[in-house]
């Protein structure tokens, strides 16, 4: 992934965040994969409350495409027949979303050394959203010969989701944001879970964790 994003801090009321995502994939797509291509977020964090509010939205699309070609010669009969056969499956996928958050962040300094500290932020979310599919099949069916028939592959079925064209509610998210300084130096762990409310095939249940360390200056 790219990520080049901005965050404006110096505001009495809130801090803004922007930021847009490019998701790097194979052309095959698989089910470990992200069928987003592009991701825009931006979030609104107020300040004032001890339990800070916060409002984010984001838009994403990407597409995904997978094609079954065949091509060969088979005996029918004593004879030789050519057989031409492909199929292609086409899915675009749009999605609008809107979140409200509340959190708060525990600061302690002076833990082991007078230039280190660790800031503690759990956040609870609630998501909200549109999710879109156009999906386009086309296929040479007709020229398919039983004699060829082979096991074809299956793209992952996203529509178990739903086309909707109204706003509902999505998951419910939990994130553990832990901040680490010594120095110039910052260790970050990060846990998200999240639970998707609506009926569904797929696993609702999802857990991301990330790790960063950098270098302030």
């Amino acid at each position: 992934t790219l990520t080049p994003s901005y965050t404006y801090k110096k505001g009495k009321i809130a801090d803004v965040l922007i930021s847009y995502t490019h998701y790097f994939e194979k052309s095959i797509y698989n089910n470990y994969t992200s069928p987003i291509q592009n991701e825009f977020y931006g979030n609104l964090l107020f300040k004032k409350p001890w339990l800070k509010p916060g409002v984010a939205v984001g838009y994403s699309t990407g597409k995904f495409d997978q094609s079954v070609h065949i091509d060969t010669t088979v005996r029918i009969l004593n004879r030789l027949v050519h057989i031409i056969y492909s199929d292609t499956v086409i899915t675009k996928i749009t999605s609008y979303s809107a979140a409200a958050s509340v959190e708060h962040s525990f600061i302690y300094y002076n833990l082991f050394t007078i230039k280190d500290g660790i800031i503690i932020t759990p956040q609870l979310s609630l998501v909200t959203g549109i999710n879109t599919y156009d999906m386009s099949h086309t296929s040479s069916l007709d020229y398919y010969n039983a004699y060829t028939k082979k096991a074809l592959k299956r793209i992952r079925h996203f529509q178990s989701q739903g086309n909707n064209k109204n706003y509902q509610l999505q998951s419910l998210g939990f994130d553990l944001d832990v901040n680490y300084s010594i120095g110039k130096f910052y260790f970050e762990p990060d846990l998200y879970l999240n639970y998707y409310l609506p009926d569904t095939n797929d696993n609702r249940f999802t857990q991301i964790f990330n790790f960063n360390i950098g270098i302030t200056f």
